[in-house]
């Protein structure tokens, strides 16, 4: 029991140490410039984002709406599912081809949970 208490104080010491290493080579200041980055790069990524929505929209609008893009895509999930039923019919699946050798046997484990 001792020595476990001499581990935990001196792990404790160690990650003391570390955290000192850590503020001495990163002070308040860097992390406040740090964190003005981080705000300046949010503030970018949502003005990208805008600047895709809005031509999202466009794009959206050019091609008659939003009516009608689901109209072309009802009208191309309709013709996948034709071109799925057509080949079942026809009887042209690709399937794998059956093993042509006895497929190996796995041994079993001679460890058992319990022993673990």
């Amino acid at each position: 029991e001792k020595q476990n208490e001499q581990e935990v104080i001196a792990a404790m010491k160690r990650g003391k140490d570390a955290l000192q290493i850590l503020h001495d080579e990163m002070g308040i200041d860097d992390v406040m410039n740090l964190m003005d980055d981080i705000r300046d790069q949010d503030e970018v990524e949502k003005k990208i984002n805008e600047v895709l929505g809005e031509e999202g929209m466009r794009v959206v609008e050019e091609m008659g709406g939003d009516d009608d893009i689901l109209a072309e895509l009802e009208r191309l999930e309709e013709e996948i599912k034709s071109e799925a039923a057509a080949t079942q019919e026809n009887g042209n699946i690709a399937l794998p081809n059956v093993p042509s050798k006895p497929l190996p046997t796995l041994k079993e484990s001679t460890t058992s949970t319990e022993e673990k």
